[in-house]
């Protein structure tokens, strides 16, 4: 890293990590930012020191690989260490406030499905429809889970 005018050069502006970082600023920092009213509107703050750059990227390191993105542990937290994770598509999609599954869920299903129940009966039970079912049952959502 080098300083020029005052500012800090890191040579990572065009990387996944800053891009991440630039993202989640206007999520939360942004009232114009389309996201704005789930994140920022909603209270959800940035770690102070997070503000630069390489803050955020000595706690949160390089990203694993692709197909990974920054996510919140606790989606009702802020962004800050420890609540905070490089994770992939699919365990964030069952982070999410408006997933009714988790995990434990799926496995469930799962169970219920290989002892008989039919779809549309497991998805009443779990509040979700019965192509949703059909898909975990067969392996299409939530691969990740066994």
């Amino acid at each position: 890293m080098t300083i020029k005018d005052g500012r800090t050069k890191h040579g990572m502006h065009k990387s996944p990590e800053h891009g991440a970082w630039t993202d989640m600023k206007g999520r939360c920092l942004n009232i114009k930012n389309k996201r704005y009213k789930d994140y920022g509107g909603r209270g959800i703050t940035i770690y102070t020191p997070w503000l630069k750059f390489e803050n955020f990227f000595a706690d949160m390191g390089a990203r694993p690989g692709k197909g990974y993105s920054l996510d919140r542990i606790d989606n009702n937290g802020n962004y800050e260490p420890g609540n905070c994770r490089w994770a992939t598509w699919a365990v964030q999609f069952a982070n999410r406030r408006t997933s009714k599954l988790n995990e434990n869920k799926v496995r469930e299903i799962r169970r219920l499905a290989a002892n008989g129940m039919n779809n549309t009966a497991i998805g009443k039970l779990f509040g979700v429809s019965q192509p949703t079912i059909s898909n975990i049952v067969n392996g299409n959502y939530w691969k990740h889970v066994s």
